[in-house]
């Protein structure tokens, strides 16, 4: 039962790396906060970063899974990919459809540049445009709970698109982004008092056995009581927790957490290859295989397709 239910919110990882990527992202655009913004820059990095892998890996799940597990992909579906759109396609290509989640990052990263440049455009000093940027993005949190609360309303938990589609999921993202913006506000309290880190983790982790024992996917509550665990959790890091900042200094995870977007991007296409290695045999070694398969792809992926785009 407890590992069934382990599976069934496995997904919910995703959240976890929406927060981080908008505190990410909101921290480089932050960085101009006092002069211009440097737009080109921005995208061009994004997209040296994203695309490569993204499309690679899109096209080798297209030959996978047409000639290899002869799964149908029509012409739709292929360019649902191609333009990064597929979140809002119904059924997806199996083998890539955990890239529903690459495609809401890259819808955010188009427009939440160009609210930036607006307010940059309106406020020419620090106070207003953070001022600005707090405003905004306490109103697009709230809407997209509204959003969310009517579009899973009469939903299916069997619909990829009932909770996959950009303005269902974008809110983690700009919670990211508001963590980001207040952070120094009490950067400094978490440096002196060692246990507020500790506390916010505590808190965290009372919101994530909550979210264990009573998440369903279609009450809309549950994907914000997710996301602000995982904000909490993300600020506890960033705060220096110490028995979760030992753990995650450690050379090994910091060097699979410079690999994690490629591993990600691999790692379920790789699954079709052991599944029914699994199902035959019941080993723990077919899932050793999987684990050891993805982390290679991924760092494989990383250091010559990331690296050769991002070094051009």
């Amino acid at each position: 039962k407890v590992s069934g239910r382990i599976v069934y919110l496995g997904f919910l990882g995703v959240d976890l790396f929406f927060v981080i990527s908008g505190f990410l992202i909101a921290g480089l655009l932050l960085e101009d906060i006092s002069g211009p913004l440097r737009l080109k820059r921005f995208y061009v990095r994004r997209a040296f970063k994203i695309l490569p892998q993204y499309f690679t890996a899109v096209l080798a799940g297209i030959v996978l899974a047409v000639f290899v597990f002869k799964t149908k992909c029509s012409l739709g579906m292929g360019l649902s990919y191609l333009f990064m759109v597929q979140n809002y396609i119904n059924p997806p290509l199996t083998m890539v459809a955990h890239l529903w989640s690459i495609a809401v990052e890259e819808h955010f990263y188009i427009f939440l540049p160009l609210i930036f440049w607006v307010v940059w455009a309106m406020f020419k000093d620090q106070a207003g445009r953070k001022w600005a940027l707090l405003v905004i993005f306490l109103l697009l949190i709230i809407a997209g709970n509204w959003l969310r609360s009517v579009g899973l309303a009469g939903a299916s938990s069997w619909n990829p698109l009932d909770w996959q589609a950009t303005h269902l999921r974008f809110d983690a993202l700009v919670f990211g982004c508001l963590l980001r913006l207040i952070f120094p506000l009490f950067e400094e309290k978490l440096k002196q008092d060692k246990i507020l880190p500790i506390i916010l983790f505590l808190i965290s982790a009372g919101l994530f056995m909550c979210v264990f024992y009573y998440y369903h996917k279609l009450r809309w509550c549950d994907y914000t009581t997710v996301y602000m665990a995982c904000g909490l959790l993300v600020i506890a890091v960033v705060g220096g927790c110490w028995p979760l900042t030992r753990i995650l200094e450690t050379p090994v995870l910091r060097y699979v957490g410079k690999n994690s977007y490629g591993i990600y991007i691999w790692h379920y296409i790789l699954i079709f290859f052991f599944v029914n290695y699994y199902i035959a045999i019941k080993s723990l070694w077919v899932i050793a295989g999987y684990v050891a398969a993805s982390l290679c792809a991924g760092i494989i992926s990383t250091v010559t397709i990331e690296r050769f785009f991002l070094d051009v």
